[in-house]
């Protein structure tokens, strides 16, 4: 019994941290944002690399949220634990050569919730490196977020351009 207050202890830790490199990559991604609004009028590479800021800032807020969430209640189911994983590893595809710090904290949110994962035994290798092994209600999950991102992205570059 103590053993799994243990283990369960561990896992919050490992939410927590994710959390804290999750909020982190917030306030980077929020900062570039605010420095491209000011050319995206005029130059439209800049217009593109702030709609992925915002798809970008649109996830790591969804994670976020799910995240926090998980470690308030301290009820973290493994379901729970793979779609932020997931979405993570979405956001790294997507920032690709961006700044390496922001890399490096997306990085540790992984890894972290990797250990997370873990701690849960056993788990298949394949879950915690293959991105495309997820279930169906999963993917499903995954794709109606990264639609809804696109969509969110869409409007706030509306909305600065008409500024």
């Amino acid at each position: 019994m103590f053993k799994r207050k243990e283990s369960s202890t561990n896992i919050r830790v490992a939410v927590a941290r994710a959390l804290s490199s999750v909020r982190q990559s917030l306030l980077k991604v929020k900062l570039q944002e605010r420095r491209l609004e000011i050319t995206a009028k005029k130059d439209p590479i800049a217009r593109k690399a702030l709609e992925n800021l915002y798809e970008i800032e649109h996830l790591l807020e969804f994670i976020s949220l799910r995240l926090e969430t998980l470690a308030v209640t301290g009820i973290i189911p493994l379901s729970e634990l793979n779609l932020p994983l997931k979405l993570l590893k979405r956001v790294t595809e997507v920032i690709g050569g961006s700044p390496p710090d922001l890399l490096s904290l997306l990085s540790q949110a992984e890894d972290s919730l990797k250990a997370a994962l873990e701690n849960y035994s056993p788990i298949p290798e394949e879950l915690l490196t293959e991105p495309n092994h997820i279930s169906r209600t999963e993917k499903e999950d995954v794709e109606t977020i990264l639609n809804e991102a696109r969509t969110v992205a869409e409007r706030k570059l509306e909305e600065v351009l008409s500024r």
